[in-house]
């Protein structure tokens, strides 16, 4: 009975992450679909970004899966930090004074290389994500035609809302 238990919290829990990767790529624009519609409610939102990510979601998981070049850069400064505060801790009794404190400014500059390459990582990702946005909705914007989930809202020519 015990293998048959494990073998079925492997699946549930297998399944659960792919459920939990699935969804978080259906709903992931969201909030961008929410800054363009700021007058929009959530549930639309939701609704909105389900439908534009409709056969989108593999092309959105190969497109994040092009940055782990982007994350290696950002981890071999960060493995070397690791190594230099880890190291310079176990031998403070062994270094020498002056060598101690070279170690640590050396470790200072390397914690400002990984914090400053985070934020540059971090907006890559991000340019790359909205990029990919306004590819999918392919010059959808509040004058396109609202769509069968959405209210019905009347617009002009501008693409603003009538009063």
């Amino acid at each position: 009975a015990l293998p048959i238990l494990i073998a079925v919290a492997v699946v549930v829990f297998v399944g659960g992450i792919a459920w939990t990767v699935v969804n978080a790529y259906r709903y992931r624009f969201a909030w961008f679909i929410k800054v363009v519609y700021p007058d929009r409610g959530a549930n639309w939102c939701l609704n909105e970004t389900k439908r534009l990510m409709n056969g989108k979601k593999w092309k959105s998981f190969v497109l994040d899966c092009s940055y782990w070049k982007a994350f290696a850069l950002l981890l071999i400064p960060a493995f070397v930090l690791c190594a230099l505060v880890f190291g310079a801790y176990l031998s403070s009794s062994i270094l020498p004074d002056s060598l101690a404190t070279y170690v640590q400014g050396i470790s200072g500059l390397l914690a400002i290389v990984v914090a400053l390459g985070s934020v540059v990582v971090a907006l890559y990702i991000q340019f790359g994500q909205s990029v990919f946005f306004r590819e999918i909705v392919g010059g959808e914007t509040r004058a396109a035609t609202p769509t069968p989930m959405a209210e019905s809202v009347p617009m002009d020519e501008g693409g603003k809302a009538d009063a």
